[in-house]
Formats: C-alpha cells, structure tokens, sequence
C-alpha cells in the first residue's frame, strides 16, 4: 500500500518546514510549489511597476516634493493600470496534488 499523491505531497512539504525552521534564518514568505512560485513572482513584478509607474504620484504626498502631479497626463505616459492578479485575471488552475480529490488507498 502506497501513498496517495495527497499525501505524498504533505509529506514533503512538511519535511521542508522541518528543514527549514531549523535554519539560522528564516524567510519572512515561504512559499511552496512552482506554481506558487511563477504566480508569487509574477504578482511581485506587477507590484514593482506599478509602485515605478506611478512614483510621481506616490512621492507627490510628501511636502517636500512637488505637488500637484497632472494625474491625466501621468496616466497616458504610463499607460493604463497593471491588472491585478486574482482580481483582472482569469485564475489559472493549480497544478498541485492539493486540490485533486482523494482517491482511496487501495
């Protein structure tokens, strides 16, 4: 009798909190999975250029910058505003064992 896909997958994702809370230093994100990874990153880049797209406008609520920013002319040079994952997206579909139904162990 073998392990199911499930449990195969628990299984190892608990062995790499075990290994990893034993280090020295530990992330403030762990993240699991490639799929976790490419949406994780993805959404991270789309995060960073729309903080550089819309630096102007962001810095502008300081007092020591310069205020006001032309908000329609900011807009059309940076184009329009970066979808937002989970929200302007069709979802993908996630590739792990986690959300396949259990099959019974035989």
């Amino acid at each position: 009798m073998g392990l199911d896909i499930d449990d195969r997958v628990r299984q190892r994702a608990g062995e790499i909190l075990v290994r990893v809370v034993e280090q020295p230093t530990l992330p403030s994100h762990l993240i699991l999975g490639a799929c976790a990874v490419e949406l994780a990153q993805n959404y991270s880049h789309d995060q960073i250029a729309q903080a550089a797209a819309w630096e102007p406008v962001s810095r502008s609520a300081d007092f020591d910058e310069p205020y006001p920013v032309d908000l329609v002319d900011h807009a059309q040079k940076n184009g329009p505003r970066l979808p937002t994952p989970g929200v302007d997206q069709e979802p993908r579909p996630v590739t792990t064992g986690l959300n396949r139904p259990r099959r019974p162990v035989p």
